[in-house]
């Protein structure tokens, strides 16, 4: 059904309810209509309702029913439609006439998907904007949380055939934008903004993207040559592109503040690649940690070199950090195998006994990472004492990163990489989705590259297995290098990045190490993820040069906020989109689409709209000013410009939406926006929520 079809219902309920009061009946009929992906019941003040038993009946003319709805188990109540007023599970109807209400539920389980980004006001209508400034330390955590770095304030931008007026001075989203000039391109225009950082340029390079009248628009970006090391076997890590770290050894290499990672693991080799601190030896209770004994395949070492084999000597390999300190701690015989006892053990002396454990021998080098390469199925939850173990050492700084098992499996029973105290690592291949072999589930913070040594590539000429390559010995206990798989090579890369991190900035905490490696990660789908749900994938791949400068640079004061207006409602709608004369969102289904309300007491608002069914969405935003539940001019409002796809269980984040004080010339997206607002609050009555 169209939305100017439903425009006739409201006058169609009127002339109803004239023609009932001109014949004088005794009872109306109210009927309802349980829809949506969900199941509820309805039932009446005064009984009559009981709605999936009895869901018609009649009742006085001229009074009032309340109706209340009770959401299913695994659903949960979305709206009312064709009530006088509403709010939240309650309906009230004038028996005018007879009547018809809706009432839809959705369901509320893992598969149903969800859209979160930020809000953003105009400064003029919500409160003073917050202070700009091109400082070195605001653009330095501006290159945006997006991994980009651009000249402040300049936009170039390329205008849709139609137009002509392309000299003329541009306001966005309250920035006024002055043309600089041509660019010997096609239709192309340099504009410039004063004052503005590098995130608040890329801000309003989104906000032109949604404009009609532009094709195209984009910063003016900075660029530089990539980092390439010299280690004769680099062009083979072909896992570091995978992870952007050419890009990101630009921003830091590791080498302005060397940092400590400790390798929990099988010990060390002699390499000439490996410069490696004093360890201990937890396996054999002596301070030698050497990789010794029949059998072994020299794991931890090329863990290590993943982390930091010497870099730039010509030789080998590279590690992710160029500057980072090794410290091996052997837990692990040559079989791969080790206890509980001397795992906690070696993790605890790795992190610098910082609880003064007894019996454990001092370490003059207390790391900052602790990458543990190893695990076991335990059958359960991590046990609760061990957690807080954990917990007491990132308390104190630690930063345990962990490898999630190679089982393909879930990974909620695998030790230590279920504890929450812990980083845990799934494993991609070259094609950068999920490797066959790498556990998943809700325990996945992230994945990195681990390799598939099933496939191969071909890379200057020569096929190599598609694993990944570090430090080892071969046959005859001579220094090599060799192509592995697992979790185990994933762990390391984000050890190392981690360790790039803190080098770039050490007073990251380990907190703050976990939710920007997370929130800087490039996602995966679910079809990448290789599971029904992509949140299996934890937040995605790693993203290197993005996690390097998201929030980066000195601590700047946050600031003033604008008046608060909790008490001004604004609503963000997820309209699901039906495809309507060659348009794929032509139309809207209002039982599947979904809203939020949400408070206003600053200019950028996080929300996020939660229980949608799979499908397309428009994204929209609109805050009523004067609570009429009417679209007015000069109300702010937006709508994101792309659409957005959900499948099951999707969690698309990131999705920012511009509102601006609304205009008579709006496009015939803002028209259809509008009508659908208009239409979805036309039966709420003025106090509906």
């Amino acid at each position: 059904m169209h939305h100017w079809k439903r425009y006739l219902a409201p006058a169609a309920l009127v002339a109803l309810a004239v023609l009932s009061a001109c014949t004088g009946p005794a009872t109306s009929t109210l009927n309802v209509v349980t829809t949506g992906s969900g199941a509820g019941a309805v039932r009446s003040e005064p009984a009559g309702i009981d709605c999936g038993t009895t869901c018609h009946a009649s009742f006085a003319f001229g009074s009032t029913v309340t109706l209340i709805a009770t959401p299913a188990a695994e659903s949960r109540f979305m709206r009312w439609s064709g009530c006088d007023s509403a709010h939240g599970l309650i309906c009230s109807v004038s028996m005018t006439g007879d009547r018809s209400v809706f009432a839809s539920f959705a369901v509320d389980d893992a598969s149903t998907a969800s859209i979160s980004g930020t809000l953003v006001f105009p400064g003029d209508v919500v409160g003073p904007s917050e202070a700009r400034s091109a400082t070195a330390s605001s653009d330095a955590r501006a290159g945006s949380q997006r991994g980009v770095d651009v000249v402040p304030g300049e936009v170039i931008v390329r205008y849709a055939a139609h137009v002509t007026r392309r000299l003329a001075p541009l306001h966005v989203a309250g920035v006024p934008l002055a043309h600089v000039r041509s660019v010997a391109a096609e239709a192309l225009e340099v504009y410039r903004a004063e004052g503005l950082s590098q995130a608040e340029t890329l801000d309003l390079v989104a906000a032109l993207r949604g404009r009609d009248e532009i094709e195209d628009a984009f910063p003016n970006w900075i660029v530089r040559s990539f980092a390439t090391p010299d280690d004769e076997f680099y062009a083979f890590q072909w896992h570091y592109g995978a992870a952007t770290l050419p890009a990101a050894w630009d921003i830091e290499d590791g080498t302005s503040a060397p940092v400590i990672v400790a390798i929990i693991d099988t010990g060390i080799i002699p390499h000439p690649d490996l410069d490696p601190l004093p360890g201990f030896d937890f396996f054999a209770d002596d301070d030698d940690p050497t990789d010794t004994g029949e059998g072994t395949d020299y794991h931890g070492s090329h863990v290590a070199g993943t982390v930091a084999a010497v870099t730039n000597n010509a030789l080998g390999v590279a590690g992710v950090s160029w500057g980072a300190d090794i410290v091996p701690v052997r837990v692990l015989g040559p079989d791969g195998s080790g206890s509980t006892l001397g795992l906690i053990d070696g993790i605890i002396w790795a992190a610098g006994n910082p609880q003064g454990e007894s019996g454990l021998p001092p370490n003059p080098n207390p790391a900052r990472i602790i990458n543990l390469s190893l695990g076991g199925n335990i059958g359960g939850a991590c046990p609760e004492s061990l957690d807080f173990t954990f917990g007491q050492l990132v308390a104190s700084g630690a930063i345990l990163i962990a490898a999630a098992g190679n089982d393909g499996t879930d990974a909620g029973t695998v030790f230590p990489a279920n504890c929450s105290n812990v980083i845990a690592v799934g494993a991609t291949g070259p094609a950068d989705t999920r490797a066959p072999y790498s556990n998943y589930g809700s325990v996945i913070d992230i994945m990195a590259p681990g390799g598939d040594t099933s496939t191969t590539l071909t890379i200057e000429g020569r096929t190599v297995p598609a694993g990944v390559l570090s430090t080892t010995l071969n046959s005859v206990g001579e220094p090599d290098y060799a192509f592995f798989q697992g979790t185990s090579m994933a762990a390391p890369h984000v050890a190392g990045l981690a360790a790039l991190m803190l080098a770039a900035d050490p007073s990251l905490t380990p907190e703050l190490v976990r939710s920007r490696l997370r929130e800087s990660a490039r996602g995966l789908d679910a079809a990448a993820c290789g599971r029904p749900s992509s949140a299996d994938c934890g937040a995605g791949l790693i993203d290197a040069a993005a996690a390097l400068v998201a929030d980066t640079g000195a601590p700047v004061p946050p600031p003033a906020l604008p008046p608060v207006t909790t008490d001004v409602p604004t609503y963000v709608v997820a309209f699901y989109c039906l495809p309507f004369g060659g348009d794929p969102c032509g139309d809207f289904d209002f039982d599947r689409t979904a809203e939020l309300i949400v408070s206003t007491d600053s200019h950028r608002v996080p929300y996020s709209v939660t229980g949608l069914a799979p499908g397309t969405y428009l994204m929209a935003a609109w805050q009523d000013l004067d609570q009429d539940l009417v679209v007015d001019e000069g109300e702010p409002f937006g709508a994101h410009p792309d659409l957005i796809t959900l499948a099951a269980g999707d969690a698309r984040t990131g999705v920012t939406i511009y509102l601006e004080p609304l205009t008579m010339t709006s496009t015939p997206l803002d028209d259809m926006v509008i009508a659908g607002f208009q239409e979805r609050f036309a039966t709420r009555g003025t106090h509906g929520r």
